[in-house]
């Protein structure tokens, strides 16, 4: 049998004790450069020491690592036959192997620290020459992230190991390459002993997806900087602190001076700082490191609202031999700091002394072409919408990002709480306590740490996530503490009363691990209890809440409320920001978003893994509306709207609103009858001021009006466009309502509404404007309503308790879900809300009344199929036509006690084909819900069906709009179809019908119908966020009693 790869090694992958072999310790991403300018640039792609491995590798997939030959990673190797892989990519994206998908369960057996004899493991092989200026030189390999052990051949020979896929791992290459021509081979292995602590709630995938890269340095380098940008009290003066570690490759042999230069945020140099004292070989003395120190009397802080970064550049000199340094550096590497101060006391997380509400989410690192191997350009595009949605904060869960996240959250201004790579959630309260795991967890943390240090962006380190509480935490919160205790800490876990993931515990508890209660999924109830009965001094702060899964992020606003109202409660994170969809296309050409099991997988967790505010492709969902208005930084409030009078208030901590313009516009009836401009005096952070509207309440038209007034962007900024909209409010005016003019005596009727009877169906029409209404005698249902022959809704209202499955009803792809009653879709199912009959109907009831108006009366009885009683729905329908051709229709609903809330009370109907035009008068425009309409405001709004469509990865309820004064369909203009609702409604129009939606588990599995599926609710359950939150609140369900839902219809 010829030589294997791995056969004089120990199964170093089930083997959690063994962390890496000869990768090098933790450490900022310094690049090195050659002189003060370029490291002023920090431009590493133009340094002459850093040389881009990136690209296509030659590679070849294995079965398990057993099985590769020893061959494999040999120079001159027969390799012709072999495939190639771009670098960084995952392995999966391109043919060799297919992702997996679980949230909770491991995706193998769980036997820690075994992993299954089939792993995949993939050889990558290229080949690099060496600079003729590398010569001589100390060369670093850096690799990114590989999932998950990473080994490293350089000409043949091993030069390392190392596990945590998400910190790059770097290894000194200077022993084992070449002048010229060298050969590269990296070993990744798919599973080991390192996946159980890298459990988190996204895709297995596997491969090198970050950087590859090898830098140079001199016999004498820098090896670390440590910068602590300190803003002092007054918010105006400040102090740097910069620790800088030195290293040599042999006994140095001269004396060594580290200065420092600090650029202000326009690159201007205002100090240069030298340390204090000088590096030999006297080691015992001063152990290569060294420090320099400066105080300034005025900064520029650094905030999520007003970044302000300068630029520090360290550069190592040789002594002159007089005592100072040459002019020449050896090296010069350069970091960004921001003046900023992050504190704790008194149930506040205080940033720059001020304590900031968190408007924050969770971000996991995801493309849904290229997976965990992201472009700039994507990261760009989070941020981006991130500030124009008015988040100011970011969880990275759940591990460390790539390297330009920070900086770019350094550069627009976020607020980043950076988590190590540590989540144990199949072996939730073992692991955190098992000592062969307590080496990987500390390495985890310091690594984290020893890396991302001086982005002044992070406020928080988390220790990671649902992993219980054990000694290993208390581990990782010891080394932190000691080495930076400029940061508090964060940890979900220790907030918990037991070893389970239940209860957060009302008393002071998991205080060395965490300066910050951050549960998971509280209700509002628990917040309120948190505040007004414990006692904790710490922040409360959810590291989740609201899960964004499908059509979701119901009750925001409730929460905005509480978290504004009560001592402690300082906001939170949203989970999460995006889908992880991986586009995928059919047979017949349709692209679609995968999620776990359509992989052919066994072992998976469903849609779980699409849950975010924003699309696969970056497209916002329709909450970001919401989460946009609960989280504006400006507040409005109308103290007397018969003169106009409107406070603002800056909810910023750090910055006026001299950068803002105001506007307002009044509408009555959805028609724009007033505007005007408002320039309140300079509004300082935490203050308010008051102007006056230029408007005149008795002018207005009479109808209903609304005042609507905004701040937009009165520049371009950094991460959004002039004319931004930051912020609005909407406030009803008390302007009259629109008064029914009482018409005319009508002349004697000659042409009275006609009705006509066959043994199959009952006909009323009014020739004033040719509307005909068809009813079936045995069904006592409408058929159909025409108009001069052509039918406009060609299969009647019938009543309508159901809704597309929404993800927080009930995760479709979880069986179970079906079935049990901790979900609302259980609960349906068990009460059979899904199989309503046709139990008892009545022919229609002609009334002729005075004035030959004619009256049908329509009455139904609906019970449910494999109910053991029989609970019922009685549905009364009454359609009244008019010699002048007026309709209306009236349902009375009365719903048994004996059932569950539903997900809706209303009818659904069919009309024609080509109705594709919508217009409303009520919230828009988008979707809106009664616990999520904070975001749409009232007006009048057009769009299209298809244009209303929500192309959610699970199919499933969308579209609906909320208070509805009245909404119409039409084609060019020949055709329409009104309602007019006696008080408001809800109201949608679809190519689906409600079982269409619960019955596709994909996008393609739509077929959109010719016809038209019309939706009028008198009244529709919230959304909530059950899926892993908490219910909609009981004032938005929908509970058994009796309901009206009556509207004029208009043709």
């Amino acid at each position: 049998m010829p030589d294997t790869l791995f056969d004089r090694f120990p199964v170093f992958w089930e083997t959690p004790e063994l962390t890496h072999i000869n990768r090098l310790p933790g450490r900022s991403p310094l690049t090195p450069y050659s002189t003060l300018a370029s490291a002023k640039r920090n431009d590493a792609a133009k340094s002459p020491w850093v040389q881009s491995l990136d690209g296509d590798w030659k590679f070849k997939m294995f079965d398990r690592p057993e099985v590769v030959p020893a061959w494999a990673v040999k120079p001159g190797a027969k390799d012709n036959k072999w495939g190639k892989i771009p670098v960084p990519s995952n392995w999966t994206q391109h043919g060799h192997g297919a992702p997996q998908y679980t949230n909770v369960q491991m995706p193998f057996e769980n036997t820690p620290p075994n992993v299954p004899k089939e792993n995949l493991t993939g050889v990558y092989r290229r080949t690099f020459k060496i600079a003729p200026g590398w010569d001589g030189r100390r060369i670093v390999l850096h690799v990114g992230g590989a999932e998950s052990v990473l080994c490293i051949w350089i000409n043949g020979t091993f030069v390392g190991m190392s596990k945590d896929c998400r910190l790059p791992s770097e290894f000194d290459v200077t022993p084992f390459v070449t002048k010229g021509k060298n050969h590269i081979a990296a070993a990744v292995i798919k599973w080991s002993d390192a996946s159980y602590v890298e459990d988190q709630d996204q895709w297995w995938l596997g491969g090198i997806f970050r950087e590859v890269l090898l830098y140079t340095q001199e016999h004498a380098y820098i090896e670390d900087v440590f910068a602590r940008a300190h803003l002092n009290t007054d918010n105006t003066s400040g102090q740097l602190d910069v620790d800088v570690k030195l290293n040599f490759t042999t006994m140095p042999e001269k004396t060594y001076h580290v200065v420092g230069t600090l650029a202000d945020p326009s690159g201007k140099a205002i100090k240069t700082i030298k340390a204090d004292h000088i590096i030999d070989n006297q080691y015992g003395r001063h152990a290569n490191a060294t420090a320099m120190a400066a105080s300034f009397r005025k900064v520029l802080p650094w905030s999520a609202e007003s970044p302000s970064l300068y630029t520090l550049v360290v550069s190592l000199h040789e002594d002159d031999g007089k005592g100072k340094p040459k002019a020449r550096a050896i090296e010069h590497v350069s970091c960004k700091v921001g003046f900023r101060r992050v504190e704790v006391r008194d149930r506040k997380l205080l940033i720059n002394g001020q304590a900031v509400m968190i408007r924050g989410v969770n971000r996991h690192e995801h493309d849904p072409v290229t997976a965990k191997a992201l472009s700039t350009e994507s990261m760009v595009r989070d941020i981006l919408l991130m500030k124009q949605h008015n988040f100011n904060a970011v969880r990275n869960a759940h591990y460390p990002n790539d390297r330009r996240w920070y900086e770019l959250c350094d550069q627009y201004g976020l607020y980043v709480v950076d988590e190590a790579n540590v989540e144990a959630h199949a072996n939730y309260d073992s692991i955190c306590r098992d000592p062969r795991w307590h080496d990987a967890f500390v390495d985890r943390a310091m690594n984290m740490v020893k890396r991302t240090k001086n982005h002044p962006s992070i406020i928080l380190w988390s220790l990671g996530n649902e992993s219980g509480y054990g000694e290993n935490h208390d581990a990782m919160a010891t080394w932190i503490r000691a080495y930076d205790p400029t940061r508090p800490l964060h940890y979900e876990g220790a907030v918990r009363n037991t070893w389970k993931q239940i209860d957060t515990a009302m008393e002071p508890i998991g205080r060395h691990v965490t300066d910050i209660i951050c549960p998971m999924y509280p209700d509002i109830e628990e917040l309120i209890r948190w505040s007004t009965l414990d006692r904790d001094d710490r922040p409360y702060i959810p590291c989740e809440y609201q899960h964004a899964m499908g059509n979701s992020n119901g009750c925001l606003q409730d929460y905005w409320d509480t978290f504004e109202k009560y001592d402690g409660l300082q906001g939170g994170f949203i989970w999460e920001w995006i889908d992880h969809g991986i586009k995928q296309t059919t047979a017949d050409g349709q692209e679609f978003y995968a999620y776990g099991g359509d992989f052919g997988e066994k072992i998976h967790d469903s849609e779980f893994v699409c849950d975010g505010l924003i699309g696969a492709d970056r497209e916002p969902h329709p909450a970001m509306a919401d989460c946009h208005k609960v989280q504006q930084p400006v507040g409005f409030a109308l103290t007397n709207a018969k003169r106009g009078r409107l406070n603002i208030t800056n909810k910023n901590y750090f910055t006026d609103l001299s950068w803002l313009s105001f506007r307002w516009v009044i509408e009555v009836e959805g028609k724009r009858v007033a505007t005007g401009t408002m320039k309140p005096a300079k509004i300082l952070p935490q203050k308010r001021a008051a102007v006056t509207l230029d408007y005149d309440l008795s002018e207005l038209p009479e109808g209903e009006a609304f005042l609507t007034v905004e701040a937009l962007s009165a520049k371009k900024t950094d991460w959004c466009a002039k004319g931004h909209r930051v912020a609005w409010e909407q406030f009803a005016l008390p302007a009259a309502k629109s008064k029914r003019v009482a018409k005319p005596a009508a002349p004697k009727v000659k042409q009275p509404v006609e009705v006509s009877e066959t043994k199959r169906n009952i006909r009323v029409s009014c020739a004033v404007n040719g509307i005909e209404l068809k009813f079936n005698r045995s069904k006592g249902q409408l058929k159909s309503l025409s108009v001069n022959g052509e039918a406009l809704i060609t299969e009647g209202p019938k009543l309508n308790l159901w809704r597309g499955v929404t993800s927080n009803d009930g995760v479709k792809g979880k069986p179970e879900q079906w079935h049990s009653e901790w979900k609302p879709l259980g609960v349906w199912c068990v009460a059979h809300l899904d199989k309503p009959r046709l139990s008892q109907t009545a022919e229609p009831i002609i009334e002729l009344k005075r004035g030959g108006v004619v009256a049908v009366t329509l009455h139904h009885q609906w019970v449910f199929d494999g109910r053991d009683d029989d609970a019922s729905v009685v549905h009364q329908q009454v359609w009244t036509l008019r010699p002048t051709g007026e309709l209306h229709v009236e349902n009375l609903f009365d719903i048994d006690k004996r059932l569950p809330d539903v997900p809706r009370v209303g009818v659904i109907f069919t009309a024609a084909k080509g109705l594709e035009r919508l217009d409303w008068f009520g919230r828009g425009p988008g979707e809106s819900y009664s616990d999520r309409k904070t975001g749409k405001a009232i007006g009048k709004f057009r769009s299209t069906l298809k244009d209303e469509y929500v192309p959610y990865v699970l199919p499933q309820e969308h579209g609906l709009k909320a208070d509805v004064r009245w909404c119409a369909l039409s084609d060019d203009g020949k055709r329409s179809l009104r309602f007019d609702a006696d008080k408001p409604m809800y109201f949608s129009a679809s190519h689906y019908t409600p079982i269409d939606l619960t019955k596709a588990y994909h996008t393609y599995d739509l077929k959109p119908r010719a016809d038209v599926t019309v939706c009028l609710d008198a009244e529709h359950r919230g959304l909530g966020t059950r899926s892993c939150g908490p219910d909609t609140l009981d004032k938005y369900k929908v509970f058994p009693g009796t309901y009206r839902l009556g509207c004029s219809i208009e043709v």
